[in-house]
C-alpha cells in the first residue's frame, strides 16, 4: 500500500466516512494528492457534515504540525 493510499485509508478512518465520501476522498487525492485535497475540500461535492468533520481534521493537523502547505504527507510528489 502506498502513501496515498495510507492516506486515504486514516482520513476516512478518522473522520468515519464510507462509500460516495470514501469514494470522492479517494478519487482526488489520488489524482492531486492528501495536501491539495485539505486545501481544497470545501469547493468540493461534499455535505455540509462532511466538510465540517474535514475541517475540523485539518485544524488538528495544522495545529499539531503547523500549516498545511508545510507538511510532508509522504507523497512523491509532495513538496
Amino acid at each position: 500500500m502506498n502513501n496515498r493510499e495510507k492516506n486515504i485509508e486514516t482520513i476516512c478512518w478518522i473522520l468515519g466516512l464510507k462509500h460516495e465520501a470514501k469514494s470522492k476522498i479517494r478519487e482526488y487525492i489520488n489524482e492531486f494528492g492528501t495536501k491539495s485535497f485539505l486545501l481544497n475540500y470545501k469547493a468540493l461535492d461534499f455535505t455540509s457534515e462532511e466538510k465540517e468533520k474535514i475541517g475540523v481534521l485539518k485544524r488538528i493537523l495544522e495545529t499539531l504540525d503547523g500549516d498545511i502547505e508545510t507538511i510532508d504527507f509522504g507523497e512523491e510528489d509532495d513538496y
